[in-house]
């Protein structure tokens, strides 16, 4: 019998038992035992119970209707505001003088600017529509600076206050509006008199420029003012302010010589002035040649030009239109 051993390997040993010392047991389980699973939570246990919305309580109708009440106020102060602006409006409108320029320049202690117009009395461009103006060229911003009489411009803003705080009465209008400015401005600083300087009182002294065609035809406006009977019936061929700036040009300042008849409008609670048109065109007509310098005394000769330069200008407008 051979002595050699077999050169096969032979199969690792198990073991079936811990050896007293060894960890084999804490890293592995004993045969036949089962994992301890998790106990799945509940949706419950996994998010907390929300809060029960409360309850509306209902309100008592003392409450529901002082909230009514609150509302309808508001709603009613709103309106009533919308109204006296379109009073504004209105009024504005019937007062428009835009092109309008004062005789000469005013002296800087009576003037006004538009920018300290509204810092002052609360008035915007757009209100100084109604108030003639110098126009002066500032050289330094290469523009046309306006400039309006001081005390003017106060009257126009205390009307403003009286008319959007509802007052119709054009007089009282005014008077209120006065209160309410110096309610307003009570605690404001006085302003200091400035001593008068040489070059002022030189300038007071200087013999008045002469007047450009504009400022002869604001002239010829004033002293025409018309003064007497209005028509009473309602023009078969009528025109109102709005229709007449636009057709022909015409401020309601200028306007301001023709007779009209007063129709009431109840869209704005005031009237609409309707005038003759063949009147309103022979203004138009009598306006071109004062302002392009036609020297003319004989009536007929002097609309005759005037037609022709309105006309002429209107052919230019079309054309570039």
């Amino acid at each position: 019998m051979s002595s050699r051993r077999s050169g096969r390997a032979k199969a690792p040993v198990k073991y079936t038992s811990d050896s007293e010392g060894s960890d084999f047991g804490e890293k592995k389980g004993k045969r036949g035992a089962t994992k301890a699973t998790p106990k799945k939570r509940t949706k419950a246990e996994q998010e907390p119970a929300a809060e029960a919305p409360k309850k509306r309580t209902k309100k008592d109708p003392e409450t529901l209707a002082a909230e009514h009440k609150e509302k309808a106020e508001i709603q009613e102060a709103k309106a009533e505001k919308a109204s006296h602006k379109k009073a504004w409006d209105a009024w504005l409108e019937m007062s428009d003088a835009s092109g309008a320029l004062l005789d000469e320049e005013p002296s800087k202690d009576v003037s006004i600017t538009q920018t300290d117009a509204n810092k002052k009395y609360g008035v915007k461009k757009e209100d100084l529509i109604a108030l003639k103006h110098f126009e002066k060229r500032n050289p330094v911003y290469n523009n046309t600076i306006k400039l309006y009489l001081e005390e003017d411009v106060r009257k126009l803003g205390f009307r403003k206050y009286g008319i959007l705080a509802g007052v119709n009465d054009d007089e009282d209008a005014v008077k209120m509006g006065e209160e309410m400015w110096a309610e307003e401005h009570k605690d404001d600083p006085e302003e200091e008199e400035k001593p008068e300087t040489p070059a002022k009182a030189e300038k007071k002294t200087k013999a008045p420029k002469a007047k450009t065609p504009k400022q002869k035809w604001t002239a010829y406006i004033d002293s025409h003012a018309f003064s007497g009977d209005n028509l009473s019936e309602e023009p078969e061929k009528g025109i109102n302010q709005s229709d007449s700036k636009t057709k022909y040009g015409l401020q309601p300042k200028e306007l301001a010589v023709l007779a009209y008849f007063p129709k009431p409008n109840p869209k704005y609670n005031n009237t609409t002035k309707l005038f003759k048109e063949d009147q309103v065109q022979e203004l138009a007509w009598r306006k071109a040649a004062w302002v392009g310098g036609v020297d003319e005394e004989d009536e007929e000769k002097l609309l005759a030009k005037g037609q022709e330069l309105y006309e002429a200008e209107k052919e230019d407008e079309d054309m570039e239109g």
